[in-house]
């Protein structure tokens, strides 16, 4: 009898290994991806796939913050003359079942979920259970608040499924990603890494990579969004520098790297608005997104003069002569980048230029650069892609935008950016990062940063090789 009872016991042991076993690598429960915009309501399907039947089926729906769960299923009864509005719509194949419970949790941890219970009809026949299939089990409606985050995600959690002879098995949480369609602001402020995207706006496409594997593109908002690091000079700031003449000039769009899933013919994209942009936000210090289909290119952009730095731009300071920082991902020009073992450097002041003796060192990445090797001690007109390599946290350091000097020493590149040049252009050889050629037959007005200015207003240009003040 004991031997009986131990093969019994190895028998039961083995078949409820065997269960778990199956569920875990067969059964599963999933819930849909949505796309949803503010104030909008929208259908959610949680589906089994399952190869052993269930009498019962119970879990939590956990919306994130933005979700409101909406009583969105009307069932009249002829009997009373009355309908009631439920959360949850069984499907088909929970016709032998009913739903016993389907209330949001009030208290506790699982305040604010969706509990839903469905139990078999008749649970002691086969014929009233969830079969083995794939496929909606029941569906719900959410309604997005203004609040409503750009990436989240709902979790069915607590999923607990019983079959035949009260054995219950203990599945996994199943999460689906919700997206709101944003600007690219928005991403680049509160995107999530490795998460959906979908910018509802056009870009403009700047620069394709060599390979046509990858478009540079920028938003058009100038100052219409604050900069999503915090040391933004406000517009009072910008109007009391006296050092610019137009800082209007300055185009203040987030940058994004675009990678498509094919290579394609730059001419074809490059100059356009692109449209359809649909993918996954890869990075946020350095703004990325791959792409899952191809974006839709459309009318020609506008043209775009590409913001004018000096190597002292991207120096570890808190003060700057610069109206703005540059972006993550900008396509920028950059001037008087003197090239020293991997490093750009800005020539020092030679009685002509830069005058107000700005310092600074920054690293050049020549991945993306196809021209000629860079000359020590040769200085530099360049077109780069600027990149971050760690996010302005500290916001206090720069609030104040007002002219100083870098400290910086030669040699300590900066650790806020590095930049992959592109083109370059030389003016040949300084001496000693001490002289610089200067065009004196050029009749052509400069700021400070040099930049041309057309029609000069009342400021401090560069003119013909010398500092005048126009009045």
């Amino acid at each position: 009898m004991k031997k009986v009872l131990m093969i019994l016991c190895a028998a039961l042991f083995s078949v409820a290994a065997f269960a778990q076993e199956t569920t875990e690598e067969t059964d599963f429960v999933s819930i849909e991806d949505i796309v949803i915009n503010p104030g909008e309501e929208v259908e959610i399907g949680v589906s089994l796939t399952n190869q052993l039947q269930y009498t019962a089926f119970q879990c939590n729906i956990a919306l994130p913050e933005g979700l409101e769960f909406v009583q969105g299923y009307e069932v009249y009864d002829p009997i009373i003359e009355e309908s009631t509005f439920y959360y949850v719509q069984l499907t088909n194949r929970c016709a032998a079942m009913n739903l016993t419970s389907c209330n949001i949790a009030l208290y506790g941890e699982l305040a604010g979920s969706l509990t839903v219970v469905l139990t078999s009809k008749n649970a002691t026949d086969s014929r009233y259970s969830i079969k083995g299939n794939e496929g909606e089990i029941f569906k719900f409606k959410v309604k997005a608040t203004e609040e409503v985050h750009l990436c989240s995600e709902n979790v069915v959690k607590n999923v607990v499924l019983t079959e035949y002879g009260y054995i219950s098995h203990y599945f996994a949480d199943a999460t689906g990603n919700v997206t709101v369609p944003g600007t690219l602001a928005d991403y680049v402020e509160d995107g999530i890494e490795d998460k959906p995207c979908i910018i509802n706006e056009s870009l403009s496409c700047v620069y394709v990579s060599a390979d046509g594997k990858t478009l540079y593109a920028k938003d058009d908002n100038r100052f219409a969004k604050k900069d999503v690091w915090p040391y933004q000079p406000t517009q009072d700031q910008i109007a009391n520098d006296k050092v610019y003449d137009d800082p209007e000039s300055f185009d203040q769009s987030n940058w994004v790297a675009i990678n498509l899933p094919e290579g394609q013919d730059g001419k074809t994209l490059k100059g356009k608005m692109i449209s359809g942009v649909k993918g996954t936000f890869k990075s946020k210090l350095n703004p990325e997104i791959d792409l899952d289909v191809m974006p839709e290119a459309g009318d020609n952009a506008d043209p775009y003069t590409p913001n004018l730095y000096t190597v002292a731009s991207f120096a570890d300071a808190p003060n700057t002569y610069f109206v703005m920082p540059p972006k993550p991902m900008e396509y920028a020009s950059i001037r008087w980048a003197v090239y020293k073992e991997g490093n750009f450097y800005v020539p020092k002041n030679d009685g002509h230029y830069n005058t107000e003796n700005l310092n600074g060192v920054v690293k050049a990445n020549t991945s993306m650069y196809v021209g000629d090797d860079f000359q020590d001690g040769y200085v530099y007109d360049l077109t780069a892609v600027v990149k971050a390599l760690k996010p302005r946290v500290d916001g206090s350091k720069y609030e104040q935008y007002k002219p100083g000097e870098f400290p910086v020493q030669e040699g300590e590149p900066s650790t806020y950016y590095e930049i992959y040049p592109l083109t370059s252009s030389t003016q040949g050889m300084v001496t000693g990062i001490n002289e610089i050629g200067v065009d004196t037959e050029d009749d052509t007005y400069y700021n400070l940063l040099g930049q041309p200015v057309s029609n000069p207003t009342p400021g401090i240009y560069i003119h013909r090789g010398k500092k005048v003040l126009v009045k």
